[in-house]
Protein backbone atom coordinates (compact mmCIF):
# COMPACT_ATOMS: atom_id res chain seq x y z
CA UNK A 1 0.00 0.00 0.00
CA UNK A 2 1.40 3.37 -1.09
CA UNK A 3 2.03 6.26 1.53
CA UNK A 4 -0.75 8.37 -0.40
CA UNK A 5 -3.28 5.98 0.22
CA UNK A 6 -2.48 5.35 3.56
CA UNK A 7 -2.06 9.35 4.27
CA UNK A 8 -5.08 10.88 5.54
CA UNK A 9 -6.90 13.21 2.90
CA UNK A 10 -5.87 17.02 2.99
CA UNK A 11 -8.49 19.37 2.23
CA UNK A 12 -7.47 21.72 -0.33
CA UNK A 13 -8.82 24.72 -1.77
CA UNK A 14 -11.37 24.35 -4.97
CA UNK A 15 -11.21 27.72 -5.94
CA UNK A 16 -8.06 28.86 -7.32
CA UNK A 17 -7.56 32.74 -8.05
CA UNK A 18 -5.66 33.25 -11.66
CA UNK A 19 -5.23 37.23 -11.09
CA UNK A 20 -1.83 38.24 -11.10
CA UNK A 21 -0.21 38.83 -7.89
CA UNK A 22 1.63 37.29 -5.02
CA UNK A 23 -0.70 34.31 -4.68
CA UNK A 24 -0.06 32.72 -7.86
CA UNK A 25 2.61 33.75 -9.85
CA UNK A 26 2.42 33.66 -13.55
CA UNK A 27 3.97 30.46 -15.21
CA UNK A 28 2.29 28.04 -12.94
CA UNK A 29 1.05 24.79 -13.99
CA UNK A 30 -1.39 22.92 -12.05
CA UNK A 31 -1.28 18.58 -10.58
CA UNK A 32 -2.78 16.82 -8.09
CA UNK A 33 -1.99 16.87 -4.75
CA UNK A 34 -0.36 13.25 -4.47
CA UNK A 35 -1.88 12.88 -0.30
CA UNK A 36 -5.50 14.07 -1.56
CA UNK A 37 -7.95 11.23 -3.37
CA UNK A 38 -9.88 14.36 -4.40
CA UNK A 39 -8.81 14.98 -8.20
CA UNK A 40 -9.61 18.45 -8.52
CA UNK A 41 -7.63 19.25 -5.93
CA UNK A 42 -5.18 21.30 -7.76
CA UNK A 43 -0.92 21.62 -7.33
CA UNK A 44 0.81 24.16 -8.24
CA UNK A 45 4.36 22.65 -10.47
CA UNK A 46 6.71 25.36 -10.23
CA UNK A 47 9.06 26.55 -13.28
CA UNK A 48 12.56 26.10 -13.72
CA UNK A 49 12.94 30.09 -13.97
CA UNK A 50 10.99 31.34 -11.34
CA UNK A 51 12.89 33.54 -8.99
CA UNK A 52 10.37 34.92 -6.32
CA UNK A 53 6.46 34.29 -5.43
CA UNK A 54 6.04 37.90 -7.02
CA UNK A 55 5.71 39.36 -10.21
CA UNK A 56 8.59 41.81 -9.81
CA UNK A 57 11.79 40.70 -10.42
CA UNK A 58 14.96 43.01 -9.66
CA UNK A 59 18.55 41.75 -9.98
CA UNK A 60 19.85 43.97 -6.79
CA UNK A 61 21.05 41.88 -4.20
CA UNK A 62 22.73 42.32 -0.78
CA UNK A 63 23.09 38.42 1.33
CA UNK A 64 22.41 37.03 -2.28
CA UNK A 65 18.92 38.16 -0.98
CA UNK A 66 16.69 39.78 -4.06
CA UNK A 67 15.76 42.70 -1.71
CA UNK A 68 13.28 44.13 -3.57
CA UNK A 69 11.64 40.49 -4.06
CA UNK A 70 12.00 40.03 -0.23
CA UNK A 71 9.99 43.41 0.69
CA UNK A 72 7.70 42.40 -1.72
CA UNK A 73 7.06 38.98 0.21
CA UNK A 74 7.02 40.60 3.52
CA UNK A 75 4.05 42.65 2.13
CA UNK A 76 2.44 40.16 0.52
CA UNK A 77 2.29 37.62 3.46
CA UNK A 78 0.91 41.13 5.75
CA UNK A 79 -1.78 42.05 3.47
CA UNK A 80 -3.09 38.71 2.91
CA UNK A 81 -2.17 35.85 5.44
CA UNK A 82 -2.98 32.89 3.16
CA UNK A 83 0.06 34.03 1.47
CA UNK A 84 2.45 32.95 4.47
CA UNK A 85 0.62 29.64 5.08
CA UNK A 86 2.76 26.79 4.48
CA UNK A 87 2.77 22.75 4.92
CA UNK A 88 6.39 21.04 4.47
CA UNK A 89 6.37 17.34 4.08
CA UNK A 90 8.52 14.10 4.23
CA UNK A 91 7.93 10.53 3.52
CA UNK A 92 10.76 8.15 4.44
CA UNK A 93 10.87 4.19 4.38
CA UNK A 94 13.49 1.86 7.07
CA UNK A 95 15.76 0.23 4.63
CA UNK A 96 17.15 -2.28 7.92
CA UNK A 97 18.92 -1.57 11.33
CA UNK A 98 18.71 2.51 11.51
CA UNK A 99 18.97 3.78 7.56
CA UNK A 100 16.16 5.45 6.38
CA UNK A 101 15.72 7.17 2.91
CA UNK A 102 13.50 10.42 3.03
CA UNK A 103 12.04 12.08 -0.14
CA UNK A 104 10.22 15.72 -0.03
CA UNK A 105 8.17 16.07 -3.34
CA UNK A 106 6.90 19.29 -2.71
CA UNK A 107 4.79 21.57 -0.03
CA UNK A 108 1.32 23.66 -0.30
CA UNK A 109 1.02 27.18 -0.15
CA UNK A 110 -1.98 28.94 1.03
CA UNK A 111 -3.50 25.04 0.29
CA UNK A 112 -2.02 24.36 -3.18
CA UNK A 113 0.58 21.73 -3.32
CA UNK A 114 4.14 22.88 -5.30
CA UNK A 115 5.22 19.95 -6.81
CA UNK A 116 9.18 19.79 -7.06
CA UNK A 117 10.03 18.50 -10.61
CA UNK A 118 12.95 16.38 -9.13
CA UNK A 119 12.19 15.24 -5.53
CA UNK A 120 14.91 15.99 -2.81
CA UNK A 121 16.33 13.02 -1.34
CA UNK A 122 18.18 12.72 1.95
CA UNK A 123 19.56 9.47 3.87
CA UNK A 124 19.58 8.98 7.58
CA UNK A 125 21.43 6.71 9.82
CA UNK A 126 23.31 6.54 13.30
CA UNK A 127 26.97 6.38 13.64
CA UNK A 128 28.78 3.14 14.11
CA UNK A 129 29.39 3.60 17.65
CA UNK A 130 25.49 4.13 17.65
CA UNK A 131 25.12 0.57 16.01
CA UNK A 132 24.33 2.10 12.65
CA UNK A 133 26.49 1.73 9.64
CA UNK A 134 27.81 5.39 9.23
CA UNK A 135 26.95 5.45 5.83
CA UNK A 136 24.42 8.83 6.03
CA UNK A 137 23.77 11.57 8.30
CA UNK A 138 22.48 10.86 11.98
CA UNK A 139 18.95 12.08 13.30
CA UNK A 140 20.71 14.70 15.47
CA UNK A 141 23.09 15.90 12.47
CA UNK A 142 19.59 16.80 10.45
CA UNK A 143 18.44 18.57 13.51
CA UNK A 144 21.76 20.24 14.11
CA UNK A 145 21.57 21.35 10.55
CA UNK A 146 17.97 22.32 10.79
CA UNK A 147 18.84 25.09 13.13
CA UNK A 148 21.93 26.24 11.55
CA UNK A 149 20.08 26.34 8.38
CA UNK A 150 17.07 28.14 9.55
CA UNK A 151 19.45 30.81 11.66
CA UNK A 152 21.58 31.14 8.88
CA UNK A 153 18.90 31.93 6.62
CA UNK A 154 17.30 34.45 9.29
CA UNK A 155 20.79 36.30 9.36
CA UNK A 156 20.51 36.36 5.62
CA UNK A 157 17.55 37.69 4.88
CA UNK A 158 16.55 40.27 7.96
CA UNK A 159 20.36 41.65 7.66
CA UNK A 160 19.31 42.48 3.40
CA UNK A 161 15.77 44.20 4.84
CA UNK A 162 18.41 45.96 7.24
CA UNK A 163 21.23 46.93 4.89
CA UNK A 164 23.45 44.65 7.25
CA UNK A 165 26.04 43.17 4.53
CA UNK A 166 27.29 39.58 5.69
CA UNK A 167 30.28 38.84 4.00
CA UNK A 168 30.46 35.25 6.02
CA UNK A 169 28.72 33.12 7.96
CA UNK A 170 30.04 29.53 9.96
CA UNK A 171 28.43 28.38 12.86
CA UNK A 172 28.96 25.75 14.87
CA UNK A 173 26.56 23.81 17.42
CA UNK A 174 27.07 21.55 20.26
CA UNK A 175 23.82 19.24 21.96
CA UNK A 176 23.50 17.60 24.62
CA UNK A 177 22.05 14.40 24.99
CA UNK A 178 21.41 11.53 27.92
CA UNK A 179 21.03 8.01 25.90
CA UNK A 180 19.06 6.99 29.20
CA UNK A 181 15.92 8.79 27.81
CA UNK A 182 15.95 6.87 24.37
CA UNK A 183 16.63 3.81 25.95
CA UNK A 184 14.01 4.05 28.74
CA UNK A 185 16.40 3.37 31.54
CA UNK A 186 15.54 6.61 33.63
CA UNK A 187 12.09 7.42 32.99
CA UNK A 188 13.04 11.15 34.91
CA UNK A 189 15.40 11.62 32.30
CA UNK A 190 14.56 13.82 28.95
CA UNK A 191 14.92 11.96 25.72
CA UNK A 192 15.42 14.62 23.55
CA UNK A 193 18.08 17.52 23.30
CA UNK A 194 18.31 19.33 26.70
CA UNK A 195 20.50 22.18 25.95
CA UNK A 196 21.93 22.98 22.30
CA UNK A 197 24.75 26.37 21.97
CA UNK A 198 25.17 27.98 18.80
CA UNK A 199 28.55 29.99 18.21
CA UNK A 200 28.55 32.07 15.04
CA UNK A 201 31.52 33.57 12.92
CA UNK A 202 30.40 36.44 11.07
CA UNK A 203 32.34 38.87 8.87
CA UNK A 204 31.00 42.17 8.07
CA UNK A 205 31.38 45.70 7.00
CA UNK A 206 28.98 46.75 9.31
CA UNK A 207 29.41 47.78 13.17
CA UNK A 208 29.56 45.56 15.44
CA UNK A 209 26.44 46.94 17.35
CA UNK A 210 24.71 46.78 14.26
CA UNK A 211 25.72 42.86 13.82
CA UNK A 212 24.76 42.13 17.28
CA UNK A 213 21.51 43.64 17.35
CA UNK A 214 21.05 41.93 14.71
CA UNK A 215 22.66 38.35 15.75
CA UNK A 216 19.58 38.92 18.97
CA UNK A 217 16.67 39.80 16.46
CA UNK A 218 17.14 36.25 14.52
CA UNK A 219 17.12 34.36 17.45
CA UNK A 220 13.34 34.81 18.21
CA UNK A 221 12.80 34.96 14.15
CA UNK A 222 14.03 31.74 13.31
CA UNK A 223 11.80 28.96 12.52
CA UNK A 224 13.46 26.26 13.70
CA UNK A 225 15.06 28.05 16.77
CA UNK A 226 11.48 28.85 17.50
CA UNK A 227 10.19 25.30 16.99
CA UNK A 228 12.64 23.46 19.29
CA UNK A 229 12.49 26.18 22.04
CA UNK A 230 8.81 25.92 22.16
CA UNK A 231 6.54 22.70 22.93
CA UNK A 232 4.52 21.88 19.32
CA UNK A 233 2.08 19.42 19.14
CA UNK A 234 3.01 16.35 17.55
CA UNK A 235 0.12 14.01 16.32
CA UNK A 236 0.48 10.21 15.63
CA UNK A 237 -1.15 7.64 13.87
CA UNK A 238 -0.71 4.32 13.50
CA UNK A 239 -1.13 1.67 10.55
CA UNK A 240 -0.30 -1.92 12.05
CA UNK A 241 -0.29 -4.64 9.84
CA UNK A 242 0.66 -8.47 11.49
CA UNK A 243 2.78 -10.72 9.86
CA UNK A 244 4.02 -14.07 10.67
CA UNK A 245 7.54 -13.27 10.78
CA UNK A 246 9.54 -14.54 13.60
CA UNK A 247 13.13 -12.48 14.53
CA UNK A 248 15.75 -13.77 12.47
CA UNK A 249 17.92 -14.92 14.88
CA UNK A 250 19.29 -13.74 18.77
CA UNK A 251 22.54 -11.90 16.90
CA UNK A 252 21.08 -9.93 14.23
CA UNK A 253 17.47 -9.01 14.17
CA UNK A 254 16.10 -6.73 11.23
CA UNK A 255 19.92 -5.05 10.98
CA UNK A 256 20.03 -4.42 14.78
CA UNK A 257 23.24 -6.46 16.39
CA UNK A 258 21.47 -7.16 19.55
CA UNK A 259 24.60 -8.52 21.16
CA UNK A 260 26.07 -4.97 21.08
CA UNK A 261 22.39 -3.24 21.60
CA UNK A 262 22.63 -5.32 25.11
CA UNK A 263 25.94 -4.81 25.86
CA UNK A 264 25.37 -0.92 25.73
CA UNK A 265 22.47 -1.19 27.59
CA UNK A 266 24.62 -3.01 30.36
CA UNK A 267 27.46 -0.70 30.10
CA UNK A 268 25.32 2.26 30.39
CA UNK A 269 22.69 0.61 33.25
CA UNK A 270 26.19 0.15 35.52
CA UNK A 271 27.40 3.72 34.73
CA UNK A 272 25.03 6.48 33.63
CA UNK A 273 27.85 8.28 33.04
CA UNK A 274 28.77 7.00 29.56
CA UNK A 275 25.05 8.46 28.53
CA UNK A 276 25.79 11.60 28.56
CA UNK A 277 26.52 13.00 25.00
CA UNK A 278 27.92 15.83 23.31
CA UNK A 279 26.71 16.12 19.67
CA UNK A 280 28.85 18.34 17.53
CA UNK A 281 27.89 20.35 13.86
CA UNK A 282 28.70 22.73 11.63
CA UNK A 283 27.71 25.15 8.88
CA UNK A 284 28.99 27.13 6.49
CA UNK A 285 26.69 29.95 4.60
CA UNK A 286 27.21 29.54 0.71
CA UNK A 287 25.00 32.96 0.12
CA UNK A 288 21.11 33.73 -0.34
CA UNK A 289 19.68 31.12 1.36
CA UNK A 290 22.06 28.21 0.90
CA UNK A 291 23.83 26.28 3.97
CA UNK A 292 26.04 23.57 3.77
CA UNK A 293 26.90 21.25 6.96
CA UNK A 294 28.91 19.02 8.19
CA UNK A 295 28.29 16.25 11.15
CA UNK A 296 31.98 15.35 13.03
CA UNK A 297 31.12 13.46 15.19
CA UNK A 298 30.22 13.50 19.33
CA UNK A 299 31.81 12.75 22.70
CA UNK A 300 30.17 10.24 25.09
CA UNK A 301 30.90 10.63 28.77
CA UNK A 302 32.46 13.31 31.06
CA UNK A 303 35.95 14.40 32.91
CA UNK A 304 38.57 11.37 32.38
CA UNK A 305 36.08 8.86 30.96
CA UNK A 306 35.42 10.91 27.97
CA UNK A 307 35.37 8.46 24.34
CA UNK A 308 35.40 10.90 21.57
CA UNK A 309 33.87 9.65 18.60
CA UNK A 310 34.85 11.05 15.60
CA UNK A 311 34.04 10.73 11.48
CA UNK A 312 37.39 10.62 9.27
CA UNK A 313 35.04 11.58 6.37
CA UNK A 314 32.05 14.03 8.15
CA UNK A 315 28.64 13.50 6.48
CA UNK A 316 26.79 16.21 5.70
CA UNK A 317 24.43 18.31 2.29
CA UNK A 318 23.31 21.47 1.28
CA UNK A 319 20.13 23.19 1.91
CA UNK A 320 17.94 25.55 0.67
CA UNK A 321 14.45 27.30 0.29
CA UNK A 322 12.36 26.79 -2.36
CA UNK A 323 11.94 29.72 -4.86
CA UNK A 324 8.55 30.92 -3.40
CA UNK A 325 10.76 31.95 -0.04
CA UNK A 326 13.70 33.13 -2.38
CA UNK A 327 15.78 30.25 -2.38
CA UNK A 328 17.06 28.37 -5.57
CA UNK A 329 15.70 25.39 -4.10
CA UNK A 330 18.83 23.46 -4.37
CA UNK A 331 18.31 21.16 -1.26
CA UNK A 332 15.81 20.54 1.18
CA UNK A 333 14.11 23.22 2.98
CA UNK A 334 15.59 23.98 6.77
CA UNK A 335 11.69 23.30 8.29
CA UNK A 336 12.29 19.57 5.98
CA UNK A 337 15.71 18.44 7.20
CA UNK A 338 13.64 18.98 10.87
CA UNK A 339 10.98 16.36 9.58
CA UNK A 340 13.72 14.36 8.64
CA UNK A 341 15.62 14.02 11.84
CA UNK A 342 12.31 13.47 13.17
CA UNK A 343 11.68 10.36 11.03
CA UNK A 344 14.76 9.15 11.20
CA UNK A 345 15.04 9.01 15.17
CA UNK A 346 11.24 7.71 15.42
CA UNK A 347 13.01 4.65 13.38
CA UNK A 348 16.32 3.91 15.01
CA UNK A 349 14.18 4.35 18.42
CA UNK A 350 11.73 1.56 16.79
CA UNK A 351 14.03 -0.53 14.95
CA UNK A 352 16.22 -0.67 18.32
CA UNK A 353 13.54 -1.44 20.67
CA UNK A 354 11.64 -3.82 17.91
CA UNK A 355 15.28 -5.78 18.11
CA UNK A 356 15.31 -5.88 21.93
CA UNK A 357 11.76 -7.02 22.32
CA UNK A 358 12.09 -9.93 19.85
CA UNK A 359 9.39 -7.81 17.59
CA UNK A 360 10.22 -8.55 13.96
CA UNK A 361 10.00 -5.95 11.64
CA UNK A 362 9.29 -6.31 8.13
CA UNK A 363 8.20 -2.70 7.51
CA UNK A 364 8.30 0.40 8.82
CA UNK A 365 6.98 3.82 6.94
CA UNK A 366 6.35 7.33 7.84
CA UNK A 367 5.54 10.91 6.19
CA UNK A 368 5.20 13.92 8.37
CA UNK A 369 3.38 17.46 7.19
CA UNK A 370 3.74 20.32 9.67
CA UNK A 371 2.09 23.88 9.37
CA UNK A 372 4.30 26.79 9.80
CA UNK A 373 2.97 30.61 9.31
CA UNK A 374 5.57 32.60 7.98
CA UNK A 375 4.15 35.60 9.28
CA UNK A 376 6.28 34.80 12.10
CA UNK A 377 9.15 34.84 10.58
CA UNK A 378 9.03 38.18 8.46
CA UNK A 379 8.03 39.58 11.71
CA UNK A 380 4.65 41.07 10.73
CA UNK A 381 2.21 39.94 13.80
CA UNK A 382 3.19 39.53 16.85
CA UNK A 383 0.64 37.04 17.69
CA UNK A 384 2.14 34.27 15.27
CA UNK A 385 5.21 31.61 16.49
CA UNK A 386 7.79 31.96 13.57
CA UNK A 387 7.98 27.74 14.27
CA UNK A 388 5.75 25.01 13.61
CA UNK A 389 2.36 25.02 14.82
CA UNK A 390 1.48 21.78 14.92
CA UNK A 391 2.56 18.46 13.08
CA UNK A 392 1.58 15.46 12.26
CA UNK A 393 2.89 11.76 11.83
CA UNK A 394 1.40 8.93 9.81
CA UNK A 395 2.86 5.54 10.89
CA UNK A 396 3.14 2.28 8.92
CA UNK A 397 4.45 -1.06 10.75
CA UNK A 398 4.57 -4.18 9.59
CA UNK A 399 5.51 -6.81 12.08
CA UNK A 400 5.81 -10.14 13.32
CA UNK A 401 3.37 -9.56 16.80
CA UNK A 402 -0.40 -9.21 17.69
CA UNK A 403 -2.03 -5.19 17.09
CA UNK A 404 -2.15 -4.46 20.69
CA UNK A 405 1.38 -5.10 21.30
CA UNK A 406 2.97 -3.07 18.26
CA UNK A 407 0.49 -0.60 19.20
CA UNK A 408 2.10 -0.29 22.98
CA UNK A 409 5.34 -0.31 21.63
CA UNK A 410 4.57 2.12 19.30
CA UNK A 411 3.54 4.80 21.37
CA UNK A 412 6.23 3.72 23.76
CA UNK A 413 8.73 4.40 20.88
CA UNK A 414 7.11 8.20 19.57
CA UNK A 415 7.65 8.83 22.87
CA UNK A 416 11.38 8.22 23.64
CA UNK A 417 12.74 9.40 20.62
CA UNK A 418 15.08 11.68 21.01
CA UNK A 419 14.63 13.99 17.73
CA UNK A 420 10.63 13.95 18.80
CA UNK A 421 11.02 14.62 21.94
CA UNK A 422 13.34 17.90 20.76
CA UNK A 423 10.48 19.22 19.13
CA UNK A 424 7.63 18.29 21.50
CA UNK A 425 9.28 19.29 24.42
CA UNK A 426 11.25 22.76 25.01
CA UNK A 427 15.33 22.72 24.55
CA UNK A 428 17.16 25.07 25.80
CA UNK A 429 19.14 27.06 22.99
CA UNK A 430 21.96 29.69 23.51
CA UNK A 431 24.12 31.77 21.60
CA UNK A 432 27.02 33.35 21.06
CA UNK A 433 28.87 35.87 18.25
CA UNK A 434 32.11 36.36 16.70
CA UNK A 435 31.85 39.30 15.02
CA UNK A 436 34.93 39.45 12.39
CA UNK A 437 37.21 37.91 14.61
CA UNK A 438 36.44 39.32 17.77
CA UNK A 439 33.67 37.91 20.23
CA UNK A 440 30.60 40.38 21.21
CA UNK A 441 28.29 40.57 23.85
CA UNK A 442 29.99 37.65 26.08
CA UNK A 443 29.62 33.77 25.74
CA UNK A 444 26.01 33.49 26.18
CA UNK A 445 26.36 30.28 27.44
Amino acid sequence: MSSSERFPVIATKLEVSLEPGPRLPAGLSYRNDPKSDQTNNLAITAPKEMKTMTTTINQATINGVNVDALEQSIAAMKDDPRVAAFQFRSSSRWLGGAVIASTFAGYLQDGLYVARDTPHELGGDEPAALLGTGTQVSPTGHLLHALSHSLAVALAYHGAARRVEIESIKIDVEGKLDLQGLLGLDETVKPGFKHIHVTFRLDSPNSSAEVYDLFQYVQARSPIASTLSQAVNVQWNFEIEESNSRPESDEVRHGVNVKDLVATVGAIQENPVLARCNFYGSAEWEGGARVKSSSPGFDQAEGDQIIRHRDPAPKGYVGDEPKALLGSDAGPSSAEALLQSMANCVTVTSSYHAAARGIALDAFEVDFEGDMDLRGFVDVDDTVSPGYQNIRANVYVKAGAPRSEVEEFMKFATQHSPMCNSVSKPVQLTFSLVHNGSCVGGPGR
